[in-house]
């Protein structure tokens, strides 16, 4: 289950795979240690084997495609992550956008699967369309702040968050876009944010175990901040 607070780690295609196994280890101690959702993406190449060497975390699949009937050469579909155990899917990222008919038929199949989804969005009006879909997870995640280190807005946090909750409230919410330290992540979970996630930050970071512990202990103490 994933629940708030929740962080996802999602190298794409940057780590080699001795530093994904590497990440993908630490970063299952920490979920453990600390008792947080973590979430951790990868290649299609790597998701069998991040499955089978952690316990404590959820692998995503950073993308998966609509195949109807078995054709669709080249593309995975919701049916061979499950065969693997995959956990969530990420949907119609900036990186890999899909048609909006096509989101439609792959957060029914992944939800009938009970495969969790993070379907991606970069505007307002996107989200408010995304959010009568039924997804897990919504990201909003301005494309033109992706890879820049600088966050969204957080009037645009807020209003995207309470649009999102006045539709569907059992929808979490993830932004993500510019995430580098304790600061933006306990600013994002203190808006209203259920998680967040990076890239470039693990990607640069030379202490990742500092920098992962770092993002939780923002992310708990932002959730203890709003209980008090």
């Amino acid at each position: 289950m994933i629940k708030r607070p929740f962080l996802v780690i999602n190298p794409k295609n940057y780590f080699s795979q001795k530093e994904l196994y590497e990440m993908a280890s630490i970063a299952d101690e920490l979920a453990l240690e600390y008792g947080v959702t973590l979430i951790l993406t990868g290649p299609f190449t790597e998701l069998h084997n991040l499955k089978k060497m952690t316990k404590h975390i959820l692998i995503a699949s950073q993308h998966v495609d609509y195949v109807p009937d078995g054709i669709g050469m080249g593309k995975v579909s919701p049916k061979a992550l499950k065969d693997i155990g995959v956990d969530v899917a990420v949907i119609n990222h900036a990186e890999n956008k899909l048609y909006f008919s096509e989101i439609i038929n792959i957060i029914k199949e992944c939800n009938d699967l009970k495969i969790y989804t993070i379907v991606c969005c970069d505007s307002v009006l996107e989200a408010k369309a995304l959010a009568l879909l039924d997804p897990t997870i919504i990201l909003c995640e301005p494309t033109e702040l992706i890879g820049t280190g600088q966050t969204s807005d957080l009037s645009y946090v807020k209003q995207t968050n309470n649009l999102i909750k006045s539709i569907n409230p059992d929808i979490l919410v993830e932004q993500a876009a510019g995430v580098k330290n304790y600061d933006d992540v306990y600013k994002i979970i203190k808006a209203g944010s259920d998680g967040t996630g990076a890239t470039s930050a693990f990607v640069k970071a030379k202490d990742r175990e500092g920098l992962l512990r770092e993002m939780i202990e923002a992310m708990i103490d932002a959730v203890k901040e709003d209980n008090r």
